[in-house]
């Protein structure tokens, strides 16, 4: 690997190029799979980098300018009706987590970053009645629908919510935000700005040590610019090294069963990509029947949990 004089988004030290992209070739993946025009996003470049932090092993696209913007979300959410999950494995298991630390009566302060229709603070209220809920979301639209609702829901980035906020929660969480985040250092600062003492973080983001991610370097919701960092459980282990929190939990979410046709067709695209139309509906049963006695080592999500030092 080449050594740049590009800094991480976490440390500031020197990074390695792992692969430089065509920018062409991201632009008809975009167009033939969501029939998205994402070419504005890299102006007259030819290439983007895909950089690895030497601290933390945390992935990065390069330039940091490449993250998509509310134009480019909300035609993504029209294309694709499944892009927003009612319901996930890390909510339930930042579910848990709450009632490991808390009585279904006691007053404590959440805050959710990027919300979204508010799936998970309405969960919270069934099991935490005097629970204070409070989410961030950039989609106007939303936030009004929310606050219709009586719910603390604003669209403002969490930066400038921080500093008005400080030490004011008792947990923070954020469901598959970290990744589309280019300044990592100073979205995680803002996050323990925000918390108190003691208070928990927890991110649930795509598990890039996968065999999906891992095996298909142009998986294109993995690229920008819809991500902009590729974690894995080895670089959130490292984080509490550069910030003031230590780990409580880092876990892999298990192999998704109803999900196995996926990792024949990753398979495929690496392995036969030009029989992998006609390969893929003939084996696809009997390759998943296969899957559910020799499993995958893990599934598309991992979780991390901190503590904020006191």
């Amino acid at each position: 690997m080449t050594e740049l004089f590009i800094k991480s988004p976490i440390t500031g030290n020197v990074t390695n190029l792992v692969y430089e992209y065509r920018v062409d070739d991201l632009v008809k993946l975009y167009k033939s799979e969501f029939d998205l025009d994402v070419r504005r996003f890299f102006s007259d470049a030819q290439t983007f980098k895909l950089c690895e932090c030497v601290d933390t092993g945390f992935r990065f696209y390069y330039p940091l300018s490449l993250a998509g913007d509310g134009a480019f979300y909300e035609a993504l959410s029209q294309n694709n009706s499944h892009y927003y999950p009612t319901w996930k494995w890390e909510n339930e298991q930042a579910i848990d987590v709450l009632k490991n630390n808390f009585n279904s009566l006691d007053n404590f302060s959440i805050l959710e970053i990027g919300c979204g229709e508010g799936f998970f603070l309405k969960a919270v209220r069934n099991f935490f009645h005097n629970a204070d809920l409070h989410g961030l979301e950039l989609n106007a639209q939303v936030v009004e629908k929310l606050q219709g609702q009586n719910y603390s829901v604003y669209n403002q980035d969490l930066d400038s919510y921080a500093n008005q906020k400080p030490e004011s929660y008792n947990f923070i969480v954020a469901f598959q935000v970290l990744e589309h985040v280019p300044d990592v250092k100073s979205f995680i600062n803002s996050c323990l700005r925000a918390l108190k003492p003691g208070g928990i973080l927890f991110f649930g983001v795509p598990n890039n040590g996968s065999y999906l991610f891992k095996n298909d370097f142009f998986h294109t919701l993995n690229l920008p610019p819809h991500h902009m960092g590729l974690w894995d459980k080895y670089s959130l282990q490292k984080l509490p090294l550069f910030f003031q929190m230590e780990t409580i939990k880092v876990a892999l979410q298990p192999p998704d069963l109803n999900n196995l046709g996926i990792y024949f067709k990753v398979w495929l695209k690496k392995n036969i990509p030009t029989l992998q139309n006609i390969l893929y509906p003939i084996f696809r049963i009997p390759v998943k029947l296969l899957l559910r006695i020799f499993k995958p080592a893990s599934g598309h999500t991992v979780i991390a949990i901190y503590r904020k030092n006191h």
